[in-house]
C-alpha cells in the first residue's frame, strides 16, 4: 500500500537526511563517518531481524503484517525502544532517541491499520486505505500533474471517504484508534521537527477551497462529538446500511481529506 510505503520511506529519509543536514543538533557533517554509518546498518538489521514489518501493506498480507506487529517481540521493541537491541548500544544517546521517536511514529502507523472493531473486522479507515491506496499524494519530488484525476475518480474517492468515516463513527474502538492516533502523530511530528531541525520539501494537493488545518481540526472535533459517538453501534446491533444525515454531512469537507491529513501532520 502506498501510504504505508512512503511514511516508512520518509521517516528513514528523515533519519539518513539528519546525519548530514550542517550545523544539525544531533551531529554535524564533518562528524559523520563510516563507522557511524556501520553501526546504523547494523542496528537496522538487527530491528529487522527482531521485528520485520512489511513496507507495503496491502489486501494479501495485512493479517499477516499485523500478526507480526502484534508479535511479543515487536511488541517489546515498540515498548523498549532501540534499548533492547545489543547491536543499536553504540549508537548514542542522540541518535538512540532519534531511532525511538522513529519507532513510535511506526508504532502509531500500524496501530492505526491493524485495530479491529467489536466485531473483529479491520477499522473502515483501514479498509478504505487498503481499496484507495492512491488517496494520499505526498512526495519529495515534483508531483507528476499528468496523473491529475478525473472528476469522477475524485466523486468515487469521496463517496469512499465519507463512507469510511461514517462507518468509523459506529464503531468506538476505531473512532478512538482515529482520534488517538491524531493526537499521537501531532506530537511526535512536533518533537522530530524540533530533533531534526529541519522540515522537508512535501507535495500534497488538495481542493484549493480547503483550508488544511481547519479541516483537520473539523475532523477532529467531529470524532469526539456526540455526532459521531452516538453512532457506536452495541455488539449485539446488526449492520445498517442508512443514508448520512445532514449532521455528518456538515462536514463533507473536513472528511474528504480526513485519512490523508492524519498522516500530513508530520510532515507540515
Amino acid at each position: 500500500m502506498k501510504f504505508t510505503s512512503k511514511i516508512l520511506t520518509l521517516l528513514a529519509v528523515s533519519t539518513a537526511y539528519s546525519l548530514t543536514i550542517p550545523n544539525n543538533n544531533i551531529y554535524k557533517r564533518a562528524d559523520f563517518d563510516i563507522s557511524t554509518l556501520t553501526i546504523f546498518k547494523e542496528c537496522d538489521a538487527a530491528i529487522e531481524k527482531e521485528c520485520s514489518l512489511s513496507n507495503e501493506i496491502n489486501k494479501e498480507n495485512i493479517e499477516s503484517t499485523c500478526a507480526t506487529y502484534n508479535s511479543d517481540k515487536c511488541k517489546k521493541l515498540m515498548a523498549d525502544g532501540v534499548s533492547s537491541i545489543p547491536a543499536c548500544s553504540s549508537l548514542g544517546k542522540e541518535l538512540s532517541g532519534l531511532k525511538d521517536e522513529l519507532i513510535k511514529l511506526q508504532k502509531t502507523t500500524f496501530g492505526i491499520l491493524c485495530t479491529k472493531d467489536e466485531k473483529g473486522n479491520l477499522c473502515p479507515f483501514a479498509e478504505y486505505e487498503l481499496n484507495n491506496p492512491n488517496f494520499i499524494n505526498f512526495n519529495i519530488k515534483e508531483t507528476d500533474d499528468t496523473k491529475t484525476k478525473t472528476e469522477e475518480e475524485k466523486a468515487k474517492e469521496e463517496e469512499a471517504t465519507v463512507s469510511a468515516i461514517n462507518e468509523t463513527c459506529k464503531s468506538k474502538i476505531c473512532t478512538d484508534t482515529l482520534v488517538e492516533g491524531y493526537s499521537t502523530l501531532t506530537k511526535y511530528e512536533k518533537e522530530l521537527e524540533s530533533k531534526l531541525n529541519i522540515k522537508m520539501k512535501r507535495e500534497f494537493k488538495l481542493d484549493k477551497s480547503l483550508n488544511d488545518e481547519q479541516n483537520l481540526q473539523k475532523l477532529f472535533e467531529y470524532l469526539k462529538s456526540e455526532e459521531c459517538t452516538a453512532q457506536a453501534t452495541e455488539s449485539n446491533q446488526t449492520e445498517s446500511n442508512q443514508t448520512s444525515n445532514a449532521s455528518t454531512m456538515k462536514f463533507r469537507s473536513a472528511i474528504i481529506v480526513s485519512l490523508s491529513l492524519l498522516l500530513y501532520v508530520l510532515f507540515k
